[in-house]
């Protein structure tokens, strides 16, 4: 046997422990041992010049007259090997992150019936390798444990493993799996794209669906969800080919578009659910606040039902639906809330204040107008609409998001009713709000006389084709205080125009919103007073009944209506939307009771509690975004975003409820 020992550098403690500052290595024929203890070592990998096609690993090896016990396989140990098969002693008990990763002709490795840990990515990416059994002493899949590969249709795993970690079984062909009682929650990902797996059996227990836990298995037809699960996660059964599906009782928390493009006509919910309700298969909140899910394969016409508020993030993502009527109390359009649907018609309420990323991208609109109010038009709100022909922005929209319209191909018109030009918010070309539309064939509205104004801004350096047939308005120069002002209290809005000035209606109707003026809480004021400046008629002055306190951190937004001023030749000012921060005292406004202290802290929420409760943190939706049973003391909650969140207290029977913005 050829022996060849380096000693790089050893280190011994003053207490007679062992302690390594650099690496020790051990090699034998041709394959590489690390000292990781006084008297254990890790396979460490092989010399290049090691071309054996199956490895047998030693239990022990020897150096300077020292046995060593193989204990573990170190990182990346056996990477991009030609090894055929793998055998590992019993001594050895871990394999460590990329342990036996990417060998392209390794088909067998035999673990150790010892074997207690592994660690991500452990025995990933081996195209070939086909049959493997994971010892009972292993409790834990970690994340991307059997990452691609793509040959392994004999997979048994022998232990009562308590978690699936992300990306576990990512393309394993498994065609069923049955997971153990153990196990609690099943990560991000855990079987994305498994291109043959049609059952699972998931186990009473379990409580956690990740984020895109079964995302794309598309011949999954199969799968029960038990009576412990808690929370399914966004996008948990994308693209499965399930047709049933029954909420269970537990659940308290469904992730955006997680059973979007599947087979289902109808939801069901189990009865004693508190979060959730099924009204003719639709999936809502039990308080009919938020649409959550729409059946991929229900009617192609609905009707969403009277009070609801939302649309929640992907609830019509996939689905079949043509034609959706919305409610008046509709004030919230989410994320994705209908990408890539058969949706061709859909009425604009006046009542919408919000609208999500990419949440028409892929649809089948030919037309569409953004209600007066909104200010932005969101990311890739529009992307990729091939019949999209037609859209008007509104006088209020002071933004075009990047992607906006992108590879929007039948494009033709782009009504502007504001007479100042929108920006264009992008970095790159690729990036620009009409990216891939041919811009030569697009035919840009706007208002009389403002012609100037849109060819000499960014929208002049991209569309060549303009008129001014909109109707024109009456703009004010500047307002006081200006958009994203910052201000402890509104006490005047004084407008200053280019001409004199006539006040149509002295008492106009404005609205403030506390937090995002999608779901904000409504500031009420006792009236407004509009008039013009003595002394000076091109300034118009709109005063509150007693001035508007704004809490520090806190965001308002102000609408003023159009039509209350005039120039002389009759033309209107535009309706105005501001939005101003609150530099004034700090305070919790307590809906039910004050019995409960709640602050923030650090960009967190803390509620300090003088007894043990259930404390619960909601967005403004309904949504239930996190929940602490039987606590005591001290709870924190990291606020997902901007905006209005509500904390409830629940102690015994008595329940109390906070209003906290971030």
């Amino acid at each position: 046997m050829k022996k060849k020992c380096i000693l790089l550098l050893c280190a011994v403690s003053a207490l007679g422990g062992y302690a390594q500052e650099t690496e020790w290595t051990i090699v034998t024929n041709g394959v590489k041992f690390v000292v990781t203890g006084e008297k254990t070592v890790g396979l460490k990998g092989l010399f290049e010049e090691n071309k054996t096609k199956t490895l047998v690993v030693p239990a022990t090896v020897k150096s300077e007259g020292v046995t060593y016990t193989v204990t573990s396989v170190e990182s990346e140990a056996l990477k991009w090997t030609e090894l055929e098969s793998v055998e590992l002693p019993e001594s050895v008990t871990v394999l460590k992150e990329s342990a036996i990763y990417s060998n392209a002709y390794l088909k067998t490795v035999k673990l150790p019936a010892g074997l207690k840990t592994l660690e991500p990515y452990a025995l990933a990416s081996n195209e070939a390798l086909n049959n493997l059994v994971i010892p009972a002493g292993v409790t834990e899949i970690p994340a991307n444990c059997f990452f691609s590969n793509k040959s392994l249709t004999n997979l048994t795993i022998e232990g009562k493993y308590t978690s699936i970690g992300d990306g576990a079984f990512y393309k394993v062909p498994l065609t069923e799996i049955v997971i153990p009682e153990s196990c609690k929650t099943i990560g991000d990902n855990a079987f994305q794209l498994c291109p043959e797996l049609k059952k699972v059996t998931l186990p009473e227990g379990l409580e956690r669906l990740e984020e895109g836990a079964f995302r794309q298995c598309r011949e999954l037809t199969e799968v029960n969800l038990p009576s412990t699960l808690e929370s399914i996660g966004e996008y948990a059964f994308l693209e499965t080919a399930l047709a049933d599906v029954t909420i269970p009782a537990a659940v308290e928390s469904i992730g955006s578009g997680a059973f979007a493009g599947t087979k289902i006509k109808a939801f069901s919910v189990a009865e004693g659910n508190k979060k959730y309700k099924a009204l003719d298969g639709v999936l809502y909140t039990a308080d009919g606040r938020v649409l959550t899910a729409y059946p991929t394969l229900g009617a192609e016409e609905y009707t969403v039902a009277d009070g609801c508020l939302g649309i929640d993030a992907g609830a019509f993502e996939s689905a079949v639906v043509k034609k959706v009527t919305l409610p008046e109390t509709v004030r919230v359009l989410n994320d994705n809330a209908f990408s890539l649907s058969a949706l061709a018609e859909i009425n604009v309420p006046s009542s919408l204040r919000y609208f999500g990323s990419e949440v028409f991208a892929g649809t089948q609109l030919t037309s569409f107008t953004i209600p007066e109010g909104l200010t932005e038009v969101s990311v890739a709100m529009f992307a990729q609409c091939p019949e999209l022909r037609s859209v008007t922005l509104p006088s209020t929209i002071d933004k075009v998001n990047s992607l906006a319209f992108v590879q929007c191909k039948s494009l033709t018109e782009i009504h502007c009713l504001g007479v100042r030009p929108p920006v264009l918010d992008y970095f790159d070309d690729y990036e620009h709000p009409f990216a891939s539309v041919d811009l030569s064939k697009v035919t840009v509205s706007v208002p009389a006389g403002r012609l100037t104004e849109y060819k000499e801004s960014d929208w002049g350096s991209k569309f060549t084709n303009f008129v001014d047939k909109e109707k024109g308005a009456f703009a004010y120069v500047s307002v006081t205080p200006a958009n994203d002002s910052e201000l402890e209290k509104i006490e005047a809005i004084e407008f200053v125009f280019p001409e004199a000035a006539t006040v149509v209606k002295d008492a106009p109707t404005v609205e403030i919103s506390e937090g995002m003026p999608s779901y904000g809480n409504e500031v009420k004021v006792n009236g407004w007073k509009a008039a013009v400046k003595a002394g000076n008629a091109t300034t118009v002055v709109v005063t509150p009944s007693a001035p508007v306190a704004l809490e520090e951190g806190h965001v308002y937004f102000v609408k003023l209506p159009a039509g209350f001023v005039k120039n002389a030749a009759g033309l209107l000012n535009e309706p105005v939307m501001l939005e101003l921060s609150g530099t004034g005292s700090a305070s919790i406004e307590t809906v039910e009771s004050a019995n409960r202290c709640v602050t923030t802290f650090d960009g967190n929420f803390e509620v300090i509690l003088s007894e043990v409760s259930d404390v619960e943190m909601y967005n403004a939706s309904g949504m239930l975004l996190s929940r602490k049973v039987n606590a005591d003391g001290v709870v924190t909650f990291t606020p997902q975003g901007r905006g209005l969140y509500i904390i409830r207290v629940v102690n015994s029977d008595k329940v109390e409820t906070f209003k906290m913005m971030h």
